[in-house]
């Protein structure tokens, strides 16, 4: 459906439930919305429509779910939500701004879906501590700051997605972190934070996805402190100013994991051959370090391996002869190491690649792109190859259906 939303629907005043999602409604709220003030659930999600989010919403006291992602809203978030009972707020992929002080208020929260538009202020205790039922929170892609990332995220009963990515967060971790068993999900992936891992990070025991990538993290591979974490499936850390060190061994009681990303970490010494026993692994990324020696891995042992990373090291010995009979991988790179021999029987095998990457000078590789020598060399067609496998990557959670289901109106 297209064109907007008609004036003529002020006459249905008793109204519970309307949902138009997944149309081209384009337009403002026309103002005769405002007579439908027995509305327990809007959802408007993946639309057109503009203007800003209507004051008077805050006067419907039954609303419990306002589904308003993806649409072309401006302005601010009207504090007369606060005193709303929602139990789904999502307004993500917007072009909002502002502080979000209504959301402290909003004590039956259960969903929030905030990211991807302008807004701004701190992440402290005074936003979302007080949120006793959050289940999932996605904050990501706004201009949020912390001097600490607060240690009542952590405490949150039934938390179990909090996504904070792409902020502009330059604290640290809190140096106290309790056991926890709800949270799943915890992404700071894009910002500054600046201290070292916490010792206590391995508390969060029901976590299968981790992403610190791209911040300033400090201080040594903690390996003993993310042993325990064993529901681990997505772990990335890549892209840190830490410590020289190796692969800690410690690292290998985590056998659930499916992408394991440590690029940029300054790490030294050894491939681990116990990498192989990761049977589920999809993704193995480890270049731009200063790792050494041959590749131990046996890769017949990672059948569905499918992104293998390892440019950019100081790798040795003939090219794996495992890679040969490997049918699922896309993306393999091999340049910037001094490894050699000929990759005609990887180039011959099953696998469709979409890029495979060698050094010319010391690799036959007849299906490799065009001999590159300068310090660039393939970061281009990495780049391309990685992007067109986005699908494939698990960096987002995939959210509840429940926060928009009609049932969870019940509960009242």
């Amino acid at each position: 459906m297209d064109g907007s939303i008609p004036a003529e629907i002020e006459h249905l005043v008793g109204l519970e439930y309307i949902g138009l999602g997944n149309n081209s409604l384009t337009g403002p709220f026309p103002a005769s919305f405002a007579a439908l003030g027995s509305l327990e659930f809007i959802d408007f999600r993946y639309n057109k429509l503009s203007g800003s989010i209507p004051a008077y919403l805050g006067d419907f006291s039954q609303l419990a779910v306002l589904g308003l992602s993806q649409n072309q809203l401006t302005g601010e978030l009207p504090t007369s939500l606060g005193s709303l009972r929602l139990r789904t707020l999502a307004i993500d992929d917007n072009l909002l701004e502002g502080e979000m002080g209504a959301v402290a208020f909003m004590k039956d929260l259960e969903y929030l879906y905030a990211g991807s538009n302008n807004f701004r202020g701190p992440i402290d205790n005074g936003l979302l501590a007080d949120l006793a039922h959050l289940i999932e929170v996605d904050l990501s892609n706004n201009s949020f700051v912390a001097d600490t990332i607060p240690p009542a995220l952590f405490m949150h009963p039934r938390l179990q997605v909090l996504d904070l990515h792409d902020n502009q967060i330059n604290g640290t971790f809190p140096s106290f972190i309790p056991n926890n068993h709800a949270i799943k999900f915890l992404s700071l992936r894009g910002n500054s934070v600046s201290s070292s891992i916490p010792s206590l990070i391995g508390n969060l025991q029901a976590l299968t996805h981790l992403d610190l990538e791209s911040n300033s993290l400090t201080g040594t591979f903690p390996g003993s402190d993310l042993a325990p974490l064993t529901k681990l499936k997505y772990l990335f850390l890549g892209k840190n100013p830490m410590k020289r060190g190796p692969i800690p061994n410690e690292l290998q009681d985590l056998k659930a994991l499916k992408e394991l990303s440590l690029h940029s970490l300054s790490l030294s010494g050894t491939i681990p051959v116990w990498l192989e026993n990761f049977s589920g692994l999809k993704l193995l990324d480890l270049r731009v370090n200063s790792l050494d020696g041959p590749v131990p891995i046996n890769f017949a042992n990672l059948p569905e391996l499918e992104y293998l990373l390892l440019n950019d090291n100081l790798l040795d010995g003939g090219v794996p002869a495992s890679l040969e009979d490997h049918s699922q991988l896309k993306v393999v790179s091999l340049h910037h190491n001094t490894i050699y021999g000929e990759a005609t029987g990887v180039c011959d095998s099953k696998s469709s690649f979409d890029l495979l990457t060698t050094d010319c000078e010391s690799i036959e590789c007849p299906c490799c792109p065009t001999c590159c020598r300068d310090e660039h060399c393939f970061e281009e067609d990495l780049g391309v190859a990685l992007e067109n496998g986005a699908a494939d990557w698990e960096k987002t959670f995939i959210r509840s259906d429940y926060g928009f289901s009609p049932s969870l109106l019940n509960e009242f």
